[in-house]
């Protein structure tokens, strides 16, 4: 009986690992320590009648599945290279998340079938928001929430599409484009939701 049992537990074990193995590109955002952390931390906590989420500073796109840190740099590294490998990283010359003016936020974009390792990945599917799509900001423990109201393909170097005046709460997203490619940029606009 005692090696029958361990024999099930052996085929089970090797039957796990298999499994794991195989369908890893499907399965390995749940070993990542970001998305472990994050379902624990989600919290909201009332402070002086206003809501505050116990929440890292980070983006949630729901429609695209995304959730990644919003690094916000130190400004020692121009290119920004280590901070985006991190998470999604705050444009320093934009305004900060939830004040008025333009938030620009900035991620990498990798070709088809590249391994979800650090955040080369991260706005790889932008092009799929549509306008109206939600766009959650964790920022200072505050949820700043944006709909989507223009996607847009810009050449490199070209400047993001501008509102015309700053009293608007705005964000804009930004990757290279197409995915893995460094010749255009894709630019999604969006607009603080009224609280």
């Amino acid at each position: 009986m005692n090696e029958r049992r361990f024999i099930l537990i052996a085929f089970l074990v090797v039957f796990v690992l298999v499994s794991l193995f195989l369908n890893w590109k499907d399965l390995s955002w749940f070993f990542s320590y970001h998305y472990i952390t994050y379902a624990f931390e989600n919290e909201k906590l009332e402070s002086k009648g206003e809501t505050v989420y116990n929440v890292e500073n980070s983006i949630e796109i729901g429609k695209i599945g995304i959730k990644a840190p919003l690094i916000i740099p130190d400004g020692t590294d121009p290119t920004l290279k280590k901070e985006l490998n991190q998470g999604v990283v705050y444009y320093p010359d934009s305004v900060l998340p939830g004040e008025n003016g333009e938030t620009i936020i900035l991620g990498h974009s990798a070709p088809s079938g590249w391994p979800k390792i650090k955040y080369d990945w991260v706005f790889n599917d932008l092009n799929k928001l549509e306008i109206g799509d939600e766009i959650v900001v964790y920022f200072n423990n505050q949820k700043n929430v944006y709909k989507v109201t223009k996607n847009n393909i810009i050449g490199r170097g070209e400047g993001t599409p501008k509102n015309l005046t700053n009293s608007i709460n705005s964000l804009t997203l930004m990757s290279c484009w197409p995915p893995g490619k460094d010749s255009k940029r894709i630019a999604i606009t969006a607009e603080a939701v009224i609280k």
